[in-house]
Parts: structure tokens; C-alpha cells; sequence
């Protein structure tokens, strides 16, 4: 620190301590009208793109294993969710929904219907033709 520095100053050499919150393993970070909410990636269900409110506009919800709701920004989209997911455990089944694998049930394959799991089962899905082809592909390798 030179004489002219004030203590606790960084000086443009100094590299600066942060944190990249989009790329926690374990948390997953999004900011929406209240502030930034940091929730556990393995206390979330599901995402679903909701454009029911045209006044509002369409945007992405999550909901936790607690039945909790929480709206995302209109700017996230779903390429920008996946990103911030571990591809291990969430799968876009559709345009509409990204799921949490851990709460699934089941997925039949004539109807292509997807069950979740208790206490989550009298929510029913449909996986689209394309991702389960990807579904199916990825339990063969």
C-alpha cells in the first residue's frame, strides 16, 4: 500500500475476491422483484414456464419440495435455468418444464406421460417425443 492509498483500498493490481454465484453447486441464486433468493438445488421440483397472465407478461416459476412458489425474471429463459442446474439431476422434459429427476416417478412411454413422485404424484406431466428419445438414449449409454 503506498502512502497516498487509504487502508482497505484495492488498488487496480490487486485482484478482486468474488464470488460467481452462477456457478454454485449447491445453491441456485436468482434475482426477482424482492432481491436475490438463494435456494437448494435439491429442495427444487420442478420450473414451468407460465404465460397465463398476458398483462404481466410470461415467465418462469419454480417449486420447492415445500410447495412454495417463486416467480423467476421475464428475462430467464430456459437455457439460462439449465445452465445454473447440474445436468445430472434436472432435465427439460418439454418447453414448459424443467424437472428435478430426484421427485420423478414415472414416465410412461405410450403416452408419454410423466408421474411425479409422492407427495408430488397428482402432478402430471408430459414429456415431449424428442426429449424422451434423449431420456431414453441417455439410460442406454
Amino acid at each position: 500500500m503506498t502512502n497516498d492509498e487509504k487502508p482497505g483500498e484495492m488498488t487496480p493490481e490487486e485482484p478482486e475476491d468474488r464470488i460467481d454465484l452462477s456457478d454454485s453447486s449447491i445453491m441456485f441464486v436468482f434475482q426477482n422483484h424482492i432481491g436475490l433468493q438463494f435456494l437448494k438445488k435439491t429442495n427444487i421440483v420442478l420450473f414451468r414456464f407460465i404465460s397465463s397472465q398476458p398483462s404481466k407478461g410470461a415467465c418462469w416459476e419454480l417449486l420447492l419440495a415445500n410447495n412454495s412458489i417463486f416467480k423467476l425474471s421475464h428475462t430467464d429463459t430456459a437455457e439460462k435455468i439449465m445452465k445454473k442446474l447440474p445436468r445430472a439431476n434436472f432435465f427439460q422434459i418439454s418447453q414448459s418444464y424443467i424437472i428435478n429427476l430426484t421427485f420423478m416417478g414415472e414416465i410412461t412411454y405410450k403416452t408419454h406421460g410423466c408421474k411425479l413422485a409422492k407427495p408430488f404424484d397428482h402432478i402430471k406431466l408430459t414429456i415431449s417425443r424428442e426429449q424422451l428419445l434423449r431420456m431414453k438414449a441417455s439410460f442406454k449409454k
